[in-house]
């Protein structure tokens, strides 16, 4: 996943620098001239570092209520 990223971050970085984009109101980046939606920002949409997972709680002991109603609903 981050080589991937890696890859789309460079490519976008390239992008940007070489003009014609510009970033709407939900962070995406639009060409300029043809309105055509290029991708988010690079520097939003990233996968988490190591520390930051480190950091996370399981989606059941972050939101148990809406854990237990999906859990219901699978059932």
């Amino acid at each position: 996943m981050l080589r991937r990223w890696t890859v789309y971050d460079q490519r976008m970085k390239a992008l940007i620098a070489a003009g014609g984009l510009h970033q709407d109101a939900d962070g995406w980046r639009v060409h300029t001239v043809t309105g055509e939606l290029i991708g988010p920002d690079p520097d939003l949409e990233r996968p988490l570092s190591a520390a930051e997972l480190s950091i996370t709680r399981p989606f059941a002991e972050a939101l148990p209520d809406l854990y237990k109603s999906i859990e219901r609903i699978r059932k």
